[in-house]
């Protein structure tokens, strides 16, 4: 097993976690993603653990994946981390366990693995990230398509034949949804949960 994690911390605490499971063994440590697969052709390991500290995009989770391999997304215990598990998976990752999981977890989650099956930590069950998740409008949704797209509020009033006042009314509500501070993290957020769509909302008529 390859661990890629971006600080040593974390990767030496998740390598004296595996290395106590039976039957497991760490084939090394990769700190940076440029050098993931020169280890990988080094160690050929059959499940790589990746940290998204390393990967908050989850590139290296496809292309790992696409190699016939298993990944392990290691993501935060956090409301965000429950609604990026969703991408993770998405994004090709066999299981999905937090910073916070325990070794029996992380035992359970590399079973699953074994056994060709998929696995996300209890706390990051995606259930709990729809759960949490307040639903939005359809005129947010439309709002947050706009926001995520670079249109301020007055150009968004402008497109969706409202004041600006209103718009800055559903652009709080959206980053209040979101768990977010200011307007480029709603995007952030918006992003990396899947709630951007392709298409651009049409104007009004």
């Amino acid at each position: 097993m390859l661990i890629a994690c971006a600080v040593s911390l974390l990767a030496e605490g998740m390598a004296r976690v595996i290395d106590h499971l039976p039957g497991v063994a760490v084939a090394g440590i990769c700190g940076a993603a440029t050098d993931l697969f020169a280890e990988i052709r080094r160690s050929d390991p059959a499940v790589v653990v990746v940290d998204d500290t390393l990967d908050s995009a989850f590139h290296t989770v496809r292309l790992v994946a696409g190699t016939g391999r298993s990944v392990v997304v290691v993501l935060p215990p956090t409301r965000l981390g429950r609604l990026r598990a969703r991408t993770a998976m998405r994004a090709g990752a066999s299981a999905v366990v937090s910073w916070a999981s325990g070794r029996v977890v992380v035992a359970d989650a590399l079973r699953h693995v074994g056994a060709d099956d998929r696995f996300v930590a209890p706390e990051l069950r995606l259930q709990a990230a729809v759960d949490d998740t307040p639903a939005m409008s359809p005129r947010e949704s439309e709002v947050l398509q706009l926001v995520c797209r670079g249109l301020d509020n007055r150009e968004i009033a402008r497109r969706l034949f409202v004041s600006s006042e209103t718009v800055k009314t559903h652009v709080r509500n959206i980053a209040k949804k979101l768990g977010a501070r200011d307007r480029i993290q709603v995007v952030v957020n918006a992003l990396q949960s899947d709630l951007v769509h392709e298409g651009i909302p049409s104007p009004r008529t």
